[in-house]
């Protein structure tokens, strides 16, 4: 197990929401103790609201990006500006209260992640109680996604770990039929959550989490690594 640095960010952009979100030192090659040990440049702490892996802003609009397996989302429409996954999720927590305006958003931008194999969606709620799974999947004969998909409105769409959960992907290898990356734990999720009608204190939430948290032992933590940090955010 290597010990990274978990680091908590606080934003208040001008004319913006003002925001807390969490990133994973080892982007930029930070170690355990980095903050006090004299060696690492810190200068690098410019970027980590750039680098987020989840947040949620003062409305209570919050995101979180999810790994997925295959090609990158790779969107090239016409009069569109491209973004990657970090940057998306800054913007969103900068600049919108709620799940709809969220999406809206997200389909005036071109998607481009990682040239690696690896796709991701998001997770994502707000204050009112919305929530959805943003997917971005593939049409037929395309190599890479470039269709936006919106999840929501169904309680199958509360909960998400690293499978494509959109119907349209069902049958491909990355979809929730065929792979097993985060099945053990999205069944683990889907039980829970339905055994007691999808209503738990913050205790029970973080309870389940650590049900479903990756430590040595497990055998997908070769494509996704341990569980680096859980929590749980109060949307109201």
């Amino acid at each position: 197990r290597i010990m990274i640095p978990a680091i908590v960010v606080h934003t208040a952009p001008q004319g913006g929401k003002k925001s807390v979100s969490f990133v994973d030192g080892q982007f930029v090659f930070y170690k355990s103790g980095f903050y006090t040990d004299g060696n690492s440049d810190l200068s690098l702490l410019m970027a980590l609201p750039y680098l987020l892996l989840d947040g949620i802003n003062e409305d209570g609009f919050a995101i979180s990006v999810l790994k997925l397996d295959g090609n990158p989302t790779r969107q090239n429409y016409q009069g569109r500006k491209s973004i990657f996954t970090t940057v998306a999720m800054r913007m969103l927590l900068d600049r919108v209260s709620t799940v709809k305006q969220a999406t809206e958003m997200l389909e005036q931008y071109n998607m481009c992640m990682d040239d690696a194999p690896a796709s991701y969606h998001f997770f994502m709620a707000d204050a009112t109680g919305d929530y959805a799974i943003v997917e971005y999947t593939f049409k037929e004969g395309e190599e890479y996604p470039t269709e936006m998909e919106v999840l929501r409105g169904d309680d199958v769409w509360r909960y998400v770990t690293n499978f494509y959960a959109s119907p349209s992907m069902v049958d491909s290898p990355n979809g929730s039929v065929l792979s097993t990356h985060g099945k053990w734990r999205y069944e683990t999720l889907k039980a829970n959550l339905e055994k007691c009608q999808y209503q738990l204190t913050p205790v029970q939430a973080m309870g389940l989490l650590q049900k479903v948290a990756q430590g040595p032992g497990e055998e997908e933590e070769k494509s996704t690594g341990f569980t680096q940090w859980s929590e749980v955010f109060n949307l109201s």
